[in-house]
């Protein structure tokens, strides 16, 4: 057994699975669509609707975000093309085998994260320096003491508001 990737139609993962170590390949997932309910005729029923893909083939190493590419994957499956000599007649090698252009050398799998994504994880912000967090926390706290000087004239007020109420 190996793994396989479900992907949504876009080509991002949303699953692992296990297939044969024989599968390769892209295989469409459905969602069948509900029963009819009765009243409905039963040949009305919708098509199944597409929900992703079973992917069969591996994921190279280094993708942050790897995305599947279906417009590859087609010219990658393209028939293969036969090598023509100039008559235009297939082209044979010494053992009288037909020869066939090579295939494209395409990326299956691509990055799916933006430049801007990659920056951001290649590149993250650096730390705030000592003097920096100290700072910071200093002016939170001068913060925190006004407020609890606000608080604390403001329970005075009452406090007196209280007082001389009652005299």
């Amino acid at each position: 057994m190996k793994e396989a990737i479900i992907v949504d139609p876009d080509g991002y993962r949303t699953d692992v699975t296990l297939v044969d170590d024989n599968v390769s390949g892209v295989f469409p997932l459905y969602r069948e669509p509900e029963q009819p309910t009765k009243g409905e005729a039963e040949n009305t029923r919708p098509a199944p609707e597409l929900i992703g893909y079973t992917v069969a083939v591996p994921v190279p190493e280094g993708l942050y975000k790897p995305q599947f590419d279906f417009a590859a994957w087609e010219l990658f499956n393209k028939p293969l093309e036969l090598e023509l000599d100039k008559d235009g007649k297939p082209k044979t090698d010494e053992s009288g085998n037909v020869i066939y252009k090579p295939r494209p050398d395409v990326k299956l799998w691509i990055e799916g994260l933006t430049a801007e994504e990659l920056e951001a994880i290649k590149n993250p912000p650096a730390p705030p320096t000592a003097e920096e967090r100290i700072a910071a926390l200093t002016a939170q706290l001068k913060m925190q003491e006004k407020q609890m000087a606000a608080v604390s004239a403001d329970l005075q007020a009452f406090m007196e508001y209280i007082t001389n109420k009652g005299e």
